[in-house]
């Protein structure tokens, strides 16, 4: 059954098994799947427009490889960003960051993940002010401590998470970054949460040591419902996934609706 400490579901660059990431069609059936929240990755192109895709160039995910900052948005915009996923998802587009954030409905989140360093944090934060969201209805994530600081120092009320690769040495026990180190990098930057890589390592006791500090813990990107189980079970704040529509179904199985 549902719980004050259920996770929310995050639709990682939206229902992206499903239809090609980071498409307004993706994030669209994620909706329809009832996600809480997307989540994209956006760059700075060339004519400085914020272009939601999650590499460097568009090579992996449309028809014709371009340099995202190197390249105008309006150039963008004629590559093809569906097809590699299917026929029927030809001529999807890369969407800027206004439509997104335009497309987000009442009540719902967007996590946006910032790809590149700090130069494009003002530009981001003056898109998200355009809009017409809530305040708590936008929160940015970066593997960037820099990216971070900088959009706390910008607009402090607004959310902002530390991305993290969690690394455990078996053998050791010791994690790549402690507990206490990741603490002090995040009251240092003003970080209001961590967003970390599943790791089989993390237990409850860190969830809960993050817990009070005063962070939040989500965690990235679980499809495997086994895993997704026991990241319910320790109190994680969010789970983010490929598959929202399952995931939703595996996590309230219990609950009518």
């Amino acid at each position: 059954m549902e719980s004050a400490s259920t996770p929310f579901i995050v639709a990682h660059r939206g229902a992206s098994h499903d239809a090609p990431e980071n498409t307004m069609a993706a994030f669209e059936l994620a909706w329809q799947h009832k996600a809480d929240a997307i989540e994209t990755d956006i760059w700075m192109t060339l004519d400085g427009k914020l272009a939601c895709i999650h590499d460097r160039t568009t090579a992996r995910t449309a028809d014709k490889k371009l340099d995202v900052t190197a390249s105008s948005f309006a150039q963008l915009r004629q590559v093809d960003a569906g097809l590699w996923k299917g026929k029927k998802w030809k001529g999807e587009r890369i969407p800027s960051l206004p439509e997104v954030l335009g497309a987000v409905p009442k009540g719902r989140k967007l996590f946006v993940e910032v790809k590149e360093g700090p130069r494009s944090v003002p530009a981001l934060i003056n898109v998200i002010q355009d809009s017409s969201l809530s305040n708590d209805q936008v929160v940015v994530i970066s593997f960037s401590k820099e990216v971070v600081a900088a959009a706390k120092d910008i607009r402090p009320s607004m959310k902002v998470f530390l991305l993290v690769e969690l690394r455990h040495d078996v053998n050791s026990g010791s994690w790549q970054a402690s507990q206490d180190s990741l603490m002090k990098t995040m009251r240092e930057i003003k970080a209001d949460g961590l967003s970390a890589s599943a790791s089989a390592c993390v237990n409850q006791d860190f969830v809960k040591a993050v817990h009070n500090a005063g962070f939040e813990f989500h965690v990235w990107t679980i499809d495997d419902e086994n895993l997704a189980a026991r990241y319910c079970s320790i109190g994680v704040d969010s789970i983010t996934t490929n598959r929202p529509k399952a995931m939703r179904e595996f996590i309230f199985k219990d609950t009518p609706n």
